[in-house]
């Protein structure tokens, strides 16, 4: 039975953060010398790939922009940049991969942030107002490869270590 639990627990990966020549940063579970990469620079260096490439959004906003440029240019990769992926087994890393891969391929409409909606007052009709708070997901919405037919993705959102981050 405990051979059994050890072969599905999940088996942290460790994910390299790689830099080609031309400065593009890869995110993967290979050693950067395998794909003809070197290690990145620390976070704290500057990166020479694009002023947008950030390891961290610090607000919802700057979060946004780095979602919506990562799909516009379809860099998966920049995309995986801001995914939470504390938690995940090797083989749900290729999953949520090959999903962020099909939302960094569709062309991109808009991202709307979605915030909890409040409970109405017991015994009442009564919803108290939405104050300014944090949103608790976005929604991309997109085209499929086609250009006509609409597609819709849910993100959930996170904050941890002061940065904003996405899960499927």
């Amino acid at each position: 039975m405990a051979l059994l639990f050890a072969l599905s627990a999940p088996v942290a990966a460790q994910v390299n953060s790689c830099m080609h020549a031309n400065g593009e940063i890869l995110y993967t579970d290979q050693a950067c010398a395998s794909l003809g990469a070197e290690p990145a620079p620390p976070a704290t260096q500057p990166r020479l790939a694009s002023r947008y490439r950030n390891a961290c959004a610090r607000d919802f906003t700057a979060l946004l922009i780095e979602l919506s440029t990562a799909i516009e240019v379809g860099d998966v990769n920049q995309l995986a940049a801001f995914y939470q992926w504390t938690g995940l087994s090797t083989r749900a890393g290729y999953d949520i991969m090959d999903r962020l891969e099909t939302i960094a391929r569709r062309p991109l409409v808009d991202i709307v942030p979605l915030y909890a909606t409040p409970e109405p007052v017991p015994g009442s009709l009564y919803y108290p107002p939405l104050d300014a708070h944090d949103p608790v997901g976005v929604r991309i919405e997109q085209t499929t490869e086609n250009g006509t037919t609409p597609s819709a993705t849910t993100l959930r959102l996170a904050r941890e270590a002061g940065c904003w981050w996405v899960r499927l």
